[in-house]
């Protein structure tokens, strides 16, 4: 019997989105997904509409009259079910030149850094919602989510300029737009901004219990000794399926009052070497604000640890366990055997429960 989405593939129009996600799959040796297929009808009427509105926006007509300003698409739905792959294939799709894909948490903290150079001017954040406007007429945010009240407390205000200035925001999330900055401090002073956020998108929630990333690593060993060129490009090619290849993003998180820099980050996966989180004074706290963030981690160099290294060790053994109760998706790279990590040494009867654990996430 033929699945749902093969019927769709007759809507499809030379160069269209639909078309272009056929082939995608098909070369990826993958079925069409129903899913994914009606989100990405939703996102061609907007391609279609944000061409109209960028070749006319400069008209006296436009400027006078917001009829012509279409709604964006809040992309909502559980990890892995493909929501930045379709907002990105809109994205390389939609023919304007004037605009621009980020991770909203790396925005947020551009926002911040704006504000602080205007020095508190009472308004600041029209100014700045202008310049951006300028700039993007259509704004596409990965991962939009708000965590902290620093943020919450200006959305109102920025977005109300952002979209009075005519930008059109597309957004991915893993959390419906009423449940954004739930449980949060003054959560009363942030509801407002959902109220016009879900007056300017349309929300679409991306349903299905395939874990598309996860998918592609399944079953795959994920962890690779010693450390050599080739444990480096197996790192390497397990680093593209599940980045799918887009250009790395940098991002800072705020842990423990300090600033916690991800050294490599695209698609909610972060790359470390085992130096960045085990080599300096981290803890608990530091890796559970870091998994709020990520779905997947890539930790290299791990190395053969000493009775003088315990404090690493204890690192270690801190991190996979936080990763696993989160369910965290792991690849790793070590100078041996998961067996020769931490051999001799204080706390090595708790180590080897890391080491059962380390066997399990990575499929040795």
């Amino acid at each position: 019997m033929k699945n749902r989405a093969s019927k769709k593939t007759s809507i499809a129009s030379p160069g269209s989105l639909i078309e272009l996600y056929e082939q995608e799959t098909k070369s990826a040796g993958m079925r069409s997904d129903a899913n994914q297929l009606r989100v990405l009808e939703s996102f061609e009427k907007l391609a279609l509409s944000l061409d109209e509105y960028g070749g006319s926006r400069s008209t006296l007509l436009s400027v006078l009259s917001k009829k012509q300003q279409p709604k964006g698409i809040y992309l909502w739905g559980d990890v892995g079910r493909g929501k930045s792959f379709l907002m990105d294939m809109f994205f390389e799709h939609v023919s304007l030149k004037n605009k621009r894909r980020v991770h909203f948490h790396a925005f947020m903290q551009e926002v911040h850094g704006a504000l602080h150079k205007m020095n508190g001017k009472d308004n600041a954040l029209e100014i700045l919602a202008k310049s951006i406007a300028d700039d993007s007429l259509l704004l596409c945010f990965d991962e939009f989510q708000v965590t902290n009240i620093a943020d919450a407390m200006i959305m109102k205000r920025l977005f109300e300029a952002l979209f009075a200035e005519g930008v059109v925001v597309v957004a991915t999330s893993n959390i419906a737009p009423e449940s954004l900055y739930l449980g949060g401090l003054h959560r009363d002073r942030f509801l407002p901004f959902v109220d016009i956020l879900l007056e300017q998108v349309q929300v679409l929630h991306l349903d299905g219990s395939q874990d598309y990333r996860r998918l592609q690593v399944e079953g795959k060993k994920r962890y690779f000794f010693p450390l050599n060129e080739r444990s480096h490009n197996e790192i390497e090619a397990l680093w593209y399926q599940l980045t799918e290849g887009v250009s790395l993003e940098e991002l800072e998180i705020t842990a423990n009052g300090r600033i916690l820099k991800v050294p490599a980050y695209a698609r909610r996966i972060g790359r470390f070497h085992f130096k960045d989180l085990c080599g300096q004074p981290l803890g608990a706290p530091d890796y559970l604000a870091l998994v709020k963030e990520l779905t997947g981690l890539i930790l290299e160099g791990i190395p053969i640890l000493t009775p003088e290294d315990q404090d690493e060790a204890h690192r270690l053994q801190t991190l996979v366990d936080i990763l696993y109760d989160n369910d965290i998706l792991l690849v790793a790279s070590g100078a041996g055997s998961l067996d020769q990590l931490y051999v001799k040494g204080q706390g090595i009867d708790a180590f080897k429960r890391t080491v059962s654990r380390l066997y399990e996430m990575c499929h040795v």
